[in-house]
């Protein structure tokens, strides 16, 4: 079995503000308390193998955390917001369809201008999800090391909806705060368990 920790980066300087990938806030003061608190309240296993997301708040995150990548890996970049990407939330939201803003199954289809599909989202980081552990090799390894991947919210709900099997509508629901770890078991069968959530 692989077992599989998701860590969502810390709090950003970019209040009210939408970002993915174009735009790459670094962390906040409150930002790098987090990760701090997450890091005494979590036990990291030091044969784990450490993947991160390209952005410079996942960089921060796992110094922070004292956790060296073994790779950086594009597939768990957040979701590209397109022409929304530095602009605030409470003036993007005037572009959108008012029959996509009351209608969740439209709200899941909709693309921001120039950004990314959900469903190439959620394609790539199922992609590197299946890959954990497969895809790394290291000289004398442990059997079946943990793996550490520090990302972001868009795909950790994607890989959290891949374990469960949930549709993008319910997928939009969950909440991941930052500075939080979701846990996951992949078995030998290929089947997942989740183990916690946004802990």
């Amino acid at each position: 079995m692989t077992r599989i920790i998701l860590i969502r980066h810390g709090a950003v300087d970019a209040v009210g503000t939408a970002y993915g990938q174009r735009v790459d806030p670094a962390l906040s003061d409150h930002g790098r308390v987090e990760v701090s608190r997450l890091r005494e309240r979590t036990e990291l296993d030091g044969s784990a193998i450490v993947v991160r997301s390209p952005a410079l708040r996942t960089s921060q995150s796992s110094e922070l955390l004292d956790l060296v990548p073994d790779e950086v890996d594009a597939r768990w970049a957040e979701r590209d917001l397109g022409a929304w990407e530095g602009r605030l939330w409470k003036d993007v939201w005037t572009d959108v369809p008012e029959d996509v803003q009351v209608d969740p199954t439209a709200f899941a289809a909709f693309t921001p201008p120039d950004g990314e599909p959900l469903t190439d989202l959620r394609s790539r980081v199922t992609d590197a999800l299946e890959g954990l552990g497969r895809e790394h090799s290291r000289e004398d390894p442990a059997d079946h090391p943990p793996v550490v991947v520090i990302c972001h919210g868009g795909p950790i709900r994607c890989a959290v909806a891949h374990v469960l099997g949930l549709d993008d509508v319910t997928m939009l629901r969950l909440r991941v705060a930052t500075a939080t770890s979701t846990s996951m078991t992949r078995w030998p069968d290929g089947s997942w368990t989740l183990e916690g959530l946004g802990a």
